[in-house]
């Protein structure tokens, strides 16, 4: 008898894929808020921005003018719409309690909305104003319509309107910049669409193993470049194999 023919097992691209090993649990892991406007892919080699945003010019970083960050789905779950939740009108310290708004979808055209000090509204419908307290919206339908589940998470900061969340904004490596993304920081775990808005992912951020042959780098990434990315993630505990 011949000898037995095996045949080729193809791994497609998949979250994660990329790692080696890992530590316990979810160690490794940390959520996080991904921007860019690009799709990233798993693998990607992430920078976290550590700078607050430069205030619009004439406008005073401590008027009455707040910020909020705007993040679809969670860390856990990618919603199933592609919609966005367009701010309609620039939050207020005067107005808005400081805190975190979320948006729940009860049907593929309804939400629910919850704040902080008990604040809320039910039965909301894509599409229409919405206001909270001072704070407005409107969520708009994409090509893909939500789904039960679906969220929006408003994040709302009265005090320090140009400080908000920014050491949990992460990013694409870029080796040429100087707002803290040319850092390396972690690796994204599973690809998400940043396009429209920015996405809740998950992140590679310590104590891991990866192969280095399926991590995603800048396109015209050098290998010097590449060494010193090398040495940031060693420095956070990733190996890279």
């Amino acid at each position: 008898m011949g000898a037995p023919t095996v045949p080729p097992l193809f791994e497609n691209w998949h979250d994660g894929g990329f790692l080696v090993s890992e530590a316990n649990g979810h160690r490794s892991r940390d959520g996080i808020v991904l921007t860019g406007g690009v799709y990233v892919m798993a693998g990607t080699i992430l920078s976290r921005l550590a700078l607050p945003p430069t205030p619009p010019p004439g406008n005073d970083a401590r008027g009455d003018a707040g910020a909020a960050s705007v993040v679809a789905g969670t860390p856990e779950r990618e919603n199933t719409g592609d919609g966005v939740l367009r701010l309609t009108d620039p939050p207020r310290a005067s107005s808005s309690p400081s805190g975190r708004y979320v948006c729940t979808f009860t049907s593929r055209n309804t939400f629910d909305v919850s704040g902080p000090d008990e604040l809320g509204a039910t039965a909301q419908q894509t599409g229409a104003p919405v206001v909270v307290d001072g704070l407005s919206f409107v969520i708009e339908q994409g090509a893909k319509r939500f789904a039960a589940g679906d969220t929006f998470a408003i994040t709302f900061d009265a005090a320090d309107p140009f400080d908000i969340g920014t050491p949990g904004i992460w990013m694409p490596w870029n080796p040429a910049a100087t707002d803290g993304s040319e850092v390396v920081a972690g690796l994204l775990f599973g690809s998400r669409d940043t396009t429209r808005m920015d996405r809740a992912a998950v992140a590679i951020v310590r104590d891991a193993e990866v192969n280095a042959s399926e991590l995603v780098w800048p396109s015209d990434v050098t290998p010097y470049q590449m060494q010193i990315a090398g040495d940031q993630l060693r420095a956070a505990g990733i190996l890279l194999r």
